[in-house]
């Protein structure tokens, strides 16, 4: 996806910003651990953190949830069927709004305007813009690792399988328009404003999604180089994250239903890379 906001060597695996799988509902408690934390159960004044609370231990640790919160959890669980289409219109709503004024300008009231309801009834399925876009984010990136994982796992030269995860990354940036380009350019440790309460839970989230990523292109590489099916000086790590930075760049010019789409485009962009990476003949 993209360089996150402080510079880092190109060796670095945090520098590409990939995509991974990790569990949303693990970022949220470890949201409101943090928050509950920092102020204190009374101190929560936000429509979301009703005073009215629910605490739900874990081993020895103990997270402060609100009675919202734990009701939208509690249907989440349950598979309301009428939770989730609503839950589903909200991000729809919310993906429209973020297209047209972006991440940083858009906010909660915009959504519901979207929708044709109040910002107070958003707050039953959602506490912020932020999270929000985090939960839109959150599916994205968890079908992206799949989709990796899957390629992996498949029979197939690491040439092909490199050439795959280029072609499926490009068409989920078409697919998942806008926000996961917004997701690569924003400086998320800037959203949600205090830091102890969105930013730590969100960066440490990006951190094993990048991670995790990043470790399943190496190891492609890592197969090829060591099979002979691709060649270069360049270490695995090295030729991952050039992967990984070359498809995070196409935020700058790739629009959709433009001249060529992320098919066509992610093809073209699989054989440019790997025939850099071909063995010459007669080795």
């Amino acid at each position: 996806m993209g360089p996150t906001a402080s510079p880092h060597s190109i060796n670095d695996p945090v520098y590409a910003q990939p995509f991974g799988a990790k569990s949303l509902i693990d970022y949220r408690v470890r949201c409101l651990a943090a928050r509950s934390k920092k102020f204190g159960v009374d101190e929560i004044n936000e429509p979301v953190y009703a005073r009215s609370r629910l605490l739900a231990s874990a081993g020895d640790e103990g997270t402060v949830m609100s009675d919202i919160g734990r009701r939208r959890a509690a249907r989440a669980a349950a598979d309301d069927p009428a939770y989730t289409r609503r839950l589903a219109d909200i991000r729809e709503a919310a993906v429209r709004v973020f297209r047209a004024k972006g991440l940083r300008v858009a906010s909660l009231n915009d959504v519901a305007e979207e929708l044709g309801t109040s910002r107070a009834s958003l707050y039953y399925y959602v506490g912020s813009k932020e999270e929000l876009f985090r939960d839109v984010v959150s599916e994205a990136v968890t079908a992206n690792i799949e989709a990796a994982e899957k390629v992996l796992a498949q029979p197939l030269p690491a040439s092909r399988k490199l050439a795959r995860l280029i072609e499926l990354l490009m068409a989920s940036f078409e697919r998942h328009y806008p926000y996961l380009y917004v997701f690569v350019q924003e400086d998320f440790s800037k959203l949600g404003g205090d830091a102890e309460t969105a930013s730590e839970p969100w960066d440490a989230t990006i951190r094993e999604w990048n991670q995790r990523y990043f470790d399943l292109v190496k190891q492609v590489v890592s197969e090829g180089i060591a099979a002979g099916d691709l060649r270069t000086s360049l270490p695995a790590g090295v030729v991952a994250n050039c992967v990984i930075g070359m498809m995070n760049s196409s935020h700058v010019w790739f629009r959709p239903n433009g001249l060529m789409d992320a098919t066509e485009l992610g093809e073209g962009m699989a054989r440019m890379l790997l025939a850099g990476l071909e063995p010459a003949t007669g080795d």
